[in-house]
């Protein structure tokens, strides 16, 4: 579901509504303060966890 897209208003708000989750860049402009604090919470939350995409034509990849 969040794959290729920008997730931060669906986790700021709670929502997995197609207006949530964005396919372009969302300047969150019009969250709240509170919303805000979320979007900063989950970043901390995947900030350094490392990433692994398997597949069977490259193997498995690792991001961090």
């Amino acid at each position: 579901m969040f794959a290729g897209r920008d997730a931060s208003r669906g986790l700021a708000t709670f929502s997995l509504t197609e207006e949530a989750i964005k396919d372009e860049y969302d300047d969150l402009s019009d969250l709240s303060s509170m919303q805000m604090e979320s979007v900063r919470e989950w970043e901390m939350q995947f900030r350094g966890r490392t990433l692994q995409v398997c597949s069977t034509y490259t193997g498995c990849l690792s991001f961090t």
